[in-house]
């Protein structure tokens, strides 16, 4: 938990540098007397993390200039840019082949075509983003879009069945819904009964396949490629949280009643990265 001396750092290798920089964002509140207490007193380190330094975000390094009182950034995309991030297996007649590899620096250009798309079509910050598919690539990058412009994530569940899913939407009073085609059939078969909803998002299908909604609903359905593309060509800053500010609300499958959401602001997660820095070390390489 140290930061990396001055001294101490011409002799460490850039992996290592890397591990030192990211232990510093993490501080003891108080000098502890054992493990335990180093455990349960962490703070976030002030001068560390991820800053706004134009329209870019950057790392601050344990560094210092020699002359001058400057923090030292690298660029935390463009650092590992090119290593691999989110896999999707290939299937071929029914086969599960090699992985296909989405990097850090794709995922981070999809991220902010995704958050600008839906900046696009009007949706406000703050506002709540149902997630209504299955674990895929898509799930992470639109998850990570709503934190970088301040909308809340909400996964939807295809397993509570539709009137789960319609009593969660209108709860959280959700205005934007990312489907697949399988679960689209079933979020129309309801879509008169969500006043809330503005936008519908399918991942995996092609706007020439959507189907037409009718005006009178005021809802407009798109493609995630679409999506994808109209947020590129209209990209926004990036809106960042605050500890405080809602990341997403996790809803229980209702087993006795209706679902009960369970609200978790950037603060609980970054929390719990923090306890889990405690007990494992991540590499580059992992």
């Amino acid at each position: 938990m140290e930061p990396l001396s001055r001294e101490s750092s011409s002799d460490e290798s850039p992996t290592q540098r890397r591990l030192h920089a990211i232990r510093s964002h993490l501080l003891p509140a108080a000098a502890p007397s054992d493990e335990d207490d180093l455990r349960s007193a962490v703070q976030a380190n002030a001068t560390s993390g991820e800053l706004v330094r134009g329209d870019h975000y950057s790392v601050v390094l344990p560094e210092e200039l020699q002359k001058g009182k400057w923090n030292v950034y690298r660029h935390a995309v463009e650092n590992f840019c090119d290593y691999k991030y989110l896999g999707t297996r290939i299937r071929v007649d029914g086969t599960v082949g090699e992985y296909k590899w989405m990097t850090y620096g794709e995922a981070g250009t999809a991220r902010e075509a995704i958050g600008s798309g839906l900046a696009y079509y009007g949706l406000s910050h703050g506002m709540c983003v149902g997630l209504y598919f299955i674990n895929r690539p898509e799930w992470v990058i639109v998850d990570h879009a709503c934190s970088a412009y301040s909308y809340v994530s909400v996964p939807l569940y295809d397993t509570l069945g539709p009137d789960a899913v319609k009593y969660v939407v209108n709860h959280a009073s959700i205005q934007a819904i990312f489907c697949a085609p399988q679960t689209l059939n079933a979020l129309l078969s309801f879509i008169s009964e969500i006043p809330s909803l503005q936008l519908i998002v399918v991942v995996g299908g092609s706007d020439e396949n959507l189907p037409s909604l009718p005006s009178t609903l005021q809802v407009k359905l798109v493609s995630y490629l679409k999506l994808l593309s109209e947020g590129r060509r209209h990209l926004q800053p990036y809106n960042p949280p605050r500890p405080e500010g809602v990341a997403t609300i996790c809803y229980t499958s209702g087993t006795t009643g209706t679902p009960k959401g369970v609200v978790l602001t950037h603060g609980n997660l970054i929390a719990s990265v923090a306890g889990f820095c405690q007990i494992s070390k991540l590499y580059p390489s992992d």
